[in-house]
């Protein structure tokens, strides 16, 4: 398979997993109440909102295995969206990361002799990853990050240390912020 067919079930994959994993973010009937964009929206109720989860996965399942995902990927990004616009915790990093990548190959021909095309549209991945590490290197740059998001983000792994190596790891935050926004001018 060509690069972007694999990029395309390497993404299709992730979606797949993130939505198992918050399973209960994607469905009406749970705990904690839906945040819609607008108070006059009605909630989906069970159990179509189960229904309309499952068809998401099932689109994701046909996107991996079509030759030319277009027309699922614009249904995919139909329904994501609307789910979105039904409740706004919805609206993780890691979904409109994958939604982003995969609403750009929708623009792609799927023709193995169209190597421009997908070159184009493995381009617009690498940007999207590209300004994710970018942004998010530029985030960690405040003392409030280097000095105790970091700190307690490493103390579990520190446990199993020696005291005298935290002090020396712990000091390691103040380069996470140049690394990450390296990465990302890498990418760029």
């Amino acid at each position: 398979p060509s690069r972007i067919t694999l990029l395309k079930i390497i993404i299709a994959l992730g979606f797949i997993a993130g939505l198992l994993m918050s399973h209960k973010l994607w469905v009406s009937s749970r705990v904690y109440p839906l945040v819609p964009i607008f108070s006059a929206i009605p909630n989906i109720i069970f159990p179509f909102d189960y229904i309309l989860f499952s068809t998401l996965l099932v689109l994701l399942i046909v996107i991996i295995y079509s030759s030319k995902p277009q027309r699922y990927i614009l249904m995919f990004t139909a329904l994501i969206v609307t789910l979105g616009i039904l409740d706004q915790s919805r609206w993780q990093p890691w979904a409109y990361q994958y939604l982003f990548m995969l609403a750009a190959f929708s623009f792609t021909s799927w023709k193995n002799s169209d190597a421009i095309a997908t070159t184009k549209t493995l381009k617009v991945a690498i940007l999207i990853i590209a300004s994710i590490y970018f942004w998010s290197g530029l985030q960690k740059f405040n003392a409030t990050f280097i000095f105790q998001t970091f700190p307690w983000l490493t103390e579990p792994s520190l446990r199993f240390l020696p005291e005298y190596i935290h002090m020396f790891l712990s000091s390691f935050g103040i380069f996470v912020p140049f690394v990450e926004t390296g990465i990302g001018i890498g990418l760029f």
